[in-house]
């Protein structure tokens, strides 16, 4: 059977590091993560995240999941070098809350599956992803041991081997976890995120 992949992804805590983000730059960590302006804020994105979502755009059914909203293809495609064009999953409020993506994600995850696809919820779930979605979303957690950044090893290995086999990934499939030298950030909702993030 073809593998046939759908990723859901996140923003905060997945392409933006929120060590990075919450220490001004002060952690320890492999992979140069320079900081972008994406609108009035600022986002941390490790130099190796653009070749891992540019493969994730060519050979996988990707959607933008996170407050950013469709944001995040105004602002956050060009930082990754994607185009504009990334379907947005929204409940069409206005909340800043993450709250509303349980719900939203449930169609577009059914449908998908019945289209003979496995859908992945990439998103800092620290180390509490949701109940409900079995069978249904396979929810990679960037967040259970305090990383807050997606690291290649995070993705399960078929999807990570497709990226590489389909997607053209030419990146490292590990990366040692960064390592915040001021502690890490403080417990926070992350609805607040864009707010803290300011340029």
């Amino acid at each position: 059977m073809k593998f046939k992949p759908t990723v859901f992804l996140d923003v905060d805590g997945v392409i933006n590091s929120l060590n990075h983000l919450f220490t001004g730059g002060r952690v320890e960590f492999g992979w140069p993560t320079p900081p972008h302006e994406a609108g009035h804020y600022t986002v941390w994105v490790p130099e190796y995240m653009p070749h891992l979502v540019q493969a994730m755009y060519r050979s996988t059914d990707l959607h933008w999941l996170t407050t950013w909203r469709h944001q995040a293809n105004k602002h956050i495609s060009p930082i990754l070098g994607i185009p504009g064009d990334v379907p947005v999953i929204d409940d069409n409020t206005n909340s800043r809350s993450v709250s509303w993506k349980f719900s939203a994600c449930i169609e577009p995850a059914r449908q998908a599956t019945e289209n003979g696809h496995t859908v992945y919820w990439v998103e800092d779930f620290n180390g509490y992803p949701h109940k409900g979605l079995e069978g249904l979303v396979i929810q990679v957690d960037t967040s259970a041991n305090r990383e807050d950044v997606l690291l290649p090893q995070h993705l399960p290995a078929a999807l990570l081997q497709h990226l590489y086999d389909k997607g053209e990934y030419e990146g490292p499939s590990y990366v040692s976890p960064p390592n915040p030298t001021l502690g890490r950030y403080p417990a926070t909702d992350t609805a607040s995120l864009h707010g803290s993030s300011a340029v």
